[in-house]
C-alpha cells in the first residue's frame, strides 16, 4: 500500500496506519517519505500503535514492530521533534517521550541559566 502525501489525501480507513501521516502535522508521508516507506508498521493495524489506555498487547505489538524497524531512530527523531503527542513512535510511548521532553528542557534550563542565576 502506498502512502499518498499529505496534501493529497482526504479519506483513508481509519484501520491503516495511513491515518497517522495524515492527521501528523508535517506528516512523515509528505516531508520523508524515505524513511517512512522503509517503516515496518507500513500496513500494520493502527490500534497496535494508538492504542487505547491500559491496552498493554497492544503496547507489546508495537513495540516489537518497532524492535526490528530499520528506521525506529528516524521516526523518533521525527516524534520528537514534532512533539507528537499520541501513539507509539521509533519504539517510543506516549509517556516515554513525555518524560524525555521534559528531562530535557530541563537540561536546557539549567544550561541556559547563569551561576549568579543559580
Amino acid at each position: 500500500m502506498n502512502i499518498p502525501d499529505a496534501a493529497e489525501t482526504t479519506e483513508l480507513p481509519n484501520s491503516d496506519l495511513t491515518l497517522r501521516a495524515r492527521e501528523s502535522s508535517g506528516s512523515p508521508a509528505g516531508q520523508a517519505a524515505g524513511w517512512w516507506k522503509r517503516a515496518q508498521c507500513r500496513g500494520a493495524d493502527a490500534d497496535s500503535f494508538f492504542p487505547l489506555p491500559n491496552d498493554q498487547d497492544a503496547v507489546e505489538r508495537a513495540l516489537e514492530i518497532c524492535g526490528r524497524c530499520p528506521v525506529r531512530n528516524p521516526c523518533r527523531r521525527y516524534a520528537m521533534s514534532h512533539r507528537e503527542r499520541h501513539g507509539i513512535w521509533g519504539g517510543l510511548t506516549e509517556t516515554t517521550r513525555e518524560t524525555l521532553m521534559r528531562k530535557a528542557s530541563a537540561a536546557r534550563r539549567r544550561r541556559e541559566t547563569t551561576p549568579a542565576e543559580r
